[in-house]
């Protein structure tokens, strides 16, 4: 599925930090085409999720619009809430986009959510070892002892980053 966002230009380069390399050559009123290989619904999200943290100093602010948007419900009414099911796919984008606090957010719920997130259907893999390092730096390894990882999807990556920060500290 294909979508075209309008973005305010100084607003996405605000939480975008990716887009101020990318785009450091475009000025402000410039008319611009970027394209984005990530889910257009995770994208609206991450959208979503800028303009709510923008809303907190700016309440009537409407930074981006979907131009070719055919659907009758107000695509504001989805409110941008991480959750089990979209946890992989927005801090995978947010890391990727490099929006720092959500990726931060993210891994909060990751840490309060572990169990159900290693249950998931899914390629963990995914997940790149920076982003374990910064998961690793919230819990200890008692909390670890606790954490179940049938597939062993994630856990034993973990342990193994883990143990070499600790013998990397000794």
């Amino acid at each position: 599925m294909q979508r075209d966002f309008k973005c305010q230009f100084d607003i996405l380069l605000k939480y975008m930090k990716y887009f101020g390399s990318a785009l450091k050559s475009i000025n402000e009123g410039d008319d611009f085409d970027v394209t984005v290989h990530c889910d257009a619904k995770i994208f609206q999200w991450l959208l979503l999720y800028i303009e709510k943290e923008e809303r907190k100093t700016h309440p009537r602010i409407r930074f981006f619009e979907i131009e070719n948007e055919r659907i009758s419900t107000d695509y504001r009414a989805e409110k941008p809430i991480i959750k089990v099911e979209n946890i992989i796919s927005i801090l995978i984008s947010a890391d990727y986009l490099r929006i720092p606090k959500l990726v931060d957010d993210c891994l909060d719920f990751f840490v309060s959510n572990m169990n159900a997130i290693l249950d998931l259907k899914i390629d963990l893999s995914c997940i790149q070892n920076k982003l374990i390092k910064k998961l690793i730096t919230l819990v200890d390894l008692d909390f670890l002892d606790t954490v179940k990882d049938r597939k062993d999807s994630l856990l034993s990556k973990i342990f193994m980053i883990k143990l070499e920060q600790m013998i990397e500290d000794d």
